[in-house]
């Protein structure tokens, strides 16, 4: 576990000057003369108190490292004419922090000191935008005022986010965020604790059927590894190192019909009863820490007693669309009504979001406005904790300037996020900053303008539709390949990362069907530049499963997207005549190809009745039919259960040839047909979706050849 020492030791060296230059702006706003430079002192509020005294001299090492300068900042105090800046950590604070303005400096405090490490960076950045000699490139944009007085708590006691910049412990520090490491246990990972194998004392069962795939959480066996996972780890925290534990059913719907499961309430569709007894039990074992479960599929419902002040619920979010507003509609109503029911037996009420298309972490994903209004939702709604489920470790396009940004909202949820945008694009790159910042809040705004709802598994077209403009897009993307060669340092690589990405997306819009030509060259020049993404460890992946680059450009390079214009004019027109979804069904007959990497783009869904299209033949001869089926039981996609013929009304023999492409688990298999016909006969051709329930087909060209 990282610690708050160890932090501090990496951190000195890339601490400067910022509080130095606090004496222009803030000191003449309390009758300080800064005709000329000011010297500044760092001074703990007690002498007596270790934590003050350390505090002013990691500030005063700082100060003296980011400035590059010395003499900034005095050794010794020799008088009024200095700035005298004040640390202060003060566990009787009424409030999370403070800072306040006196008529020679400024008092910092905080009341505990992973709050002060946050203070200090926000005023870091704070004063880098007023004073030229502050060098703070390597902050996100603070959320203090400038001069002005603030005391005040964070909107959310628990602040967290799954994503790469807030994976490095030191920027965690900066931001004021936690991360699922800092738990002892976190989201479906119980497993962990048999380290691997799962003993068949521990298993649910249903109907006389043990399941090794869900936990009884009445089993003994169960509660005695969980202590013994808790004392060997972490103790029993009664010496102020509390931890969060995370105690939730796996992610599926059984639910363990054991005797002692049903004496504590258990029902065929709710853990709740077991697992909050378990919770329950640990929870008195181990008071120092806490322990949490989950608001999700077998858990949803909340217990029927007040739970333990050491316990609490974390609330997914997953059905709360992610669209502008959307806490003002009534698809917020069962979100709200789950809220309430939790909040009347526990106090400690976190939410699991989410801010990715998850199906594709390359495309820009403008979700801050949108956040911002969630957040605040979720504040008035009695919430304590929030938890970002983000990409992990794994590139997303944004993703540098979004977490910083998310992670300030998380601590005042009421800023608007725009200036902060504009902020860290200025800092960050000072070359392309007003070219970025320029692009990403015009997506901004025109989520909301268009307000459609944004998937958290989508593919190009749901982009398209909500907030992408392929023009603008791709002027963009060029502007910013020329301005990249002007930059240099940390600019550059970040932007050869980003423009590298971005190349996903070019293709993504290619696969996109009548959006506008093909363009071959765009297309080969996109391929060969995505393939950079060897020079970037955090690149291997586009989407969060099984979704490999090595994978995606192999589909590129091996399987056709388009019909050729030449092939595409000689096809047979049909009509079709039934179909059970509400889908375009032209995107049969489009020209382009699906990719067994998705299901999103190029295919058409349908599950209940037959998808049955007609069409007569023009000439005596050899009819070829040919379609491609996705096979993607994952994504509970499976291949058709029957495909047929009839001719004029009368089912017909027919020679069949089967290729398959791509490999498991997502592959597409290209079936082709051929008929004798003649001259007029009406061919019907019928696809039968496997009855399996809840598992769809999918279909993308229909082509229909013709040979004398």
């Amino acid at each position: 576990m990282v610690t708050l020492h160890s932090i501090f030791n990496r951190m000195f060296a890339w601490v400067p000057l910022f509080f130095l230059f606090a004496g222009f702006s803030i000191a003449e706003q309390n009758g300080v003369s800064t005709s000329q430079p000011r010297t500044y002192i760092v001074l703990p509020a007690s002498e007596e108190e270790s934590a003050d005294v350390q505090w002013s001299e990691r500030l005063r090492i700082q100060m003296d490292n980011r400035s590059g300068k010395s003499g900034l900042v005095a050794t010794k105090d020799s008088g009024s004419s200095l700035f005298r800046i004040v640390t202060d950590v003060n566990s009787k604070l009424p409030h999370a922090y403070s800072v306040q303005y006196t008529s020679n400096g400024v008092i910092l405090s905080a009341k505990d000191e992973d709050t002060m490490l946050w203070l200090i960076y926000q005023w870091i950045s704070l004063l880098s935008e007023t004073d030229s000699r502050i060098s703070a490139n390597d902050l996100p944009p603070a959320v203090l005022k400038a001069n002005q007085n603030t005391a005040q708590d964070f909107s959310f006691e628990y602040r967290a986010l799954y994503s790469p910049t807030n994976n490095d412990s030191e920027m965690r520090g900066i931001m004021g965020t936690s991360h699922v490491d800092d738990w002892g246990l976190w989201g479906h990972n119980l497993r962990k604790i048999f380290n691997g194998t799962l003993p068949e004392e521990v298993w649910a069962q249903t109907g006389g059927s043990a399941h090794s795939e869900q936990f009884c959480f009445s089993s003994e066996k169960l509660y005695r590894q969980l202590e013994t996972f808790i004392l060997e780890q972490y103790g029993t925290g009664e010496k102020g190192a509390g931890i969060r534990f995370c105690i939730m059913p796996e992610d599926n719907a059984i639910v363990c019909q054991c005797k002692a499961c049903l004496q504590k309430g258990n029902t065929p569709k709710s853990a709740t009863p077991a697992v909050t007894a378990l919770l329950e039990r640990l929870a008195r074992r181990f008071p120092a820490h806490l322990f949490f479960t989950s608001s999700y599929l077998t858990t949803e419902t909340p217990p029927t007693q007040k739970m333990s002040a050491n316990t609490g619920v974390i609330i997914s979010a997953i059905n709360l669309p992610l669209r502008p507003q959307c806490h003002l509609t009534s698809a917020a109503t069962p979100f709200r009504q789950n809220v309430v029911r939790w909040k009347a037996v526990t106090d400690r009420l976190y939410v699991w979001d989410y801010i990715k298309n998850f199906d594709d972490y390359l495309t820009p994903f403008p979700i801050l406005s949108i956040l911002q209004e969630r957040l605040s939702f979720f504040l008035d709604s009695g919430i304590s904790g929030i938890f970002y489920n983000g990409s992990g470790y794994d590139f997303s396009s944004f993703e540098d300037m979004q977490t910083p940004v998310i992670a300030a909202l998380l601590t005042d949820c009421s800023i608007n996020p725009i200036p902060l945008i504009e902020g860290y694009f200025k800092r960050a790159y000072p070359v392309s900053g007003n070219l970025l910042s320029r692009f990403y809040t015009g997506l901004e705004k025109r989520v909301r303008e268009r307000n459609q709802e944004l998937p958290f598994y989508g593919g190009i077209g749901d982009a398209v539709a909500a907030y992408l403009d392929v023009s603008e897009f791709l002027t963009f993307r060029d502007s910013l390949s020329r301005l990249s060669k002007r930059s240099d340092g940390t600019e550059r690589t970040r932007l050869n990362r980003l423009l590298t990405a971005l190349n996903f997306t070019v293709l993504e819009l290619m696969r996109l069907p009548r959006l506008h030509l093909y363009d071959t060259t765009l297309v080969d020049d996109a391929v060969t530049n995505l393939k950079g993404y060897r020079s970037f460890s955090d690149m291997t992946h586009y989407r969060e499963a099984e979704g490999t680059l090595a994978s995606y450009l192999d589909t590129w390079e091996t399987l056709p997207v388009v019909v050729s214009s030449s092939t595409f004019s000689s096809r047979l027109p049909f009509q079709v005549i039934s179909r059970d979804d509400a889908g375009d069904s032209s995107l049969l007959q489009d020209g382009y190809y699906g990719f067994p990497t998705d299901y999103h783009t190029g295919w058409y869904i349908f599950s209940k009745s037959p998808l049955t299209i007609k069409t007569n033949a023009r000439k005596d001869g050899e009819m070829t039919i040919q379609a491609g089926f996705l096979s993607a039981p994952r994504w509970r996609i499976i291949l058709p259960e029957d495909i047929s013929v009839r001719r004029n009304g009368i089912p017909v023999n027919v020679s069949e040839t089967v290729n398959t492409l791509g490999s498991e688990p997502f592959s597409k298999q290209v079936v082709r047909i051929k008929i004798e016909v003649s001259s007029g006969d009406l061919i019907e051709y019928l696809i039968e979706p496997n009855p399996t329930v809840r598992m769809t087909a999918a279909c993308d060209e229909i082509e229909i050849y013709e040979k004398e």
